[in-house]
């Protein structure tokens, strides 16, 4: 059973060196770097099947421009000068979700291999998330940033634990409750009781 389409995926890099189990890190082609960004999700290729893993904490590295020592590189760029960009190199840390199987998405236990081929899904693929969601009773809601039609999928048997949104004041917790946690609850056909401090978040919404 063909569980990925090649022809949805591009290769945008190799594993690097110091890999594990749950995460590894991603070494870009030349020039990916202007068009792959934070957040993407992305497939290893590795022996024991195909990796499905998210990319986060992206960094660039020029041998020449270290700062912590006097080189002829950086005295140039003090005095204005474009060092050369030939030692450069861009990576991102893959956070690992799961290996994907017939059954779906399942724990990922092997070192993910150096060398092991990295892939992009391609603009207008199949949704990657539907491998996530394979076998489990999941409401489909929103979707991924950048991909408005790759829908993120819930499982429904875990709504019945605790939730918690966190984030700094201004990043869209009440946004993300109004417009995603309340109608997930609602759609698995849970009542919703909302106790909101001043009544400006939730209440004008629900008269």
């Amino acid at each position: 059973m063909q569980l990925l389409d090649p022809n949805e995926l591009e290769k945008i890099g190799i594993v690097a060196s110091d890999s594990s189990e749950t995460k590894a890190r991603l070494l870009l082609e030349e020039k990916q770097e202007l068009r792959v960004r934070a957040e993407e999700i992305v497939v290893v290729n590795t022996p024991n099947g195909y990796v499905l893993g998210v990319l986060r904490s992206g960094s660039g590295v020029n041998e020449a421009l270290k700062a912590n020592a006097y080189r002829p590189s950086v005295a140039y760029a003090k005095r204005g000068g474009v060092p050369s960009g030939a030692r450069e190199i861009y990576t991102f840390e893959i956070m690992v979700i799961g290996v994907i199987t017939e059954n779906g998405v399942e724990q990922n236990r092997l070192i993910i291999p150096p060398r092991s081929n990295v892939y992009l899904f391609k603009k207008g693929a199949s949704n990657p998330l539907k491998y996530v969601a394979r076998s489990k009773p999941v409401i489909w809601k929103a979707y991924l940033d950048g991909h408005e039609e790759w829908k993120i999928p819930f499982d429904s048997s875990f709504l019945t634990y605790h939730i918690g949104v966190f984030g700094a004041t201004g990043s869209g917790k009440s946004w993300l409750t109004r417009h995603v946690i309340i109608p997930v609850l609602l759609e698995a056909g849970f009542k919703v009781l909302v106790l909101d401090w001043s009544g400006e978040d939730y209440a004008p919404y629900f008269k």
